[in-house]
């Protein structure tokens, strides 16, 4: 249960982090754009431009704050789940017998010597993952700044 709640989590921070890289690497690009090509064009064309440029700014963080909320809400619905579980555990242990405890805690000892081994894989999986998206929005950006000046 901790596993998959810790993928979600990696999951969640990663998703975030790309979709920041690529908001902040993609706005630049095209604010770079947008202000060389005001001086190429007429006044009125150039306002026409910064006022595309803002509303490209303003839905990409409605974007990001949307995909911020959800996360969130998603997040707080997996802790709640699993505060309930747990909770519903613990009171199932604590009606049990002693030797009963003392056999599920050696089993759940047991269990969680194995589950570092897979947290370390996954955090580094999002890592990895992370510093892709970066340099992908990252390449992306220049090539768009290179083919459009």
């Amino acid at each position: 249960m901790a596993l998959v709640l810790l993928q979600v989590v990696f999951w969640a921070i990663a998703s975030l982090a790309s979709l920041a890289s690529f908001v902040v690497f993609r706005g630049a690009a095209l604010l770079i754009v947008a202000l060389l090509q005001l001086f190429k064009i007429p006044r009125r064309a150039s306002y026409d431009a910064v006022e595309f440029a803002g509303g490209l700014i303003r839905s990409a963080l409605e974007r990001v704050t949307e995909h911020a909320w959800d996360a969130a809400v998603s997040l707080a619905s997996s802790l709640f789940e699993a505060l309930a579980s747990a909770a519903a555990g613990s009171l199932q242990l604590t009606t049990s017998a002693v030797a009963e405890l003392v056999e599920k805690t050696r089993s759940k000892l047991e269990e969680m010597s194995e589950v570092p081994p897979q947290v370390l894989e996954a955090a580094s999986e999002m890592v990895a993952k992370i510093a892709d998206s970066v340099w992908n929005s990252y390449k992306d950006a220049v090539g768009y700044i290179m083919d459009n000046v």
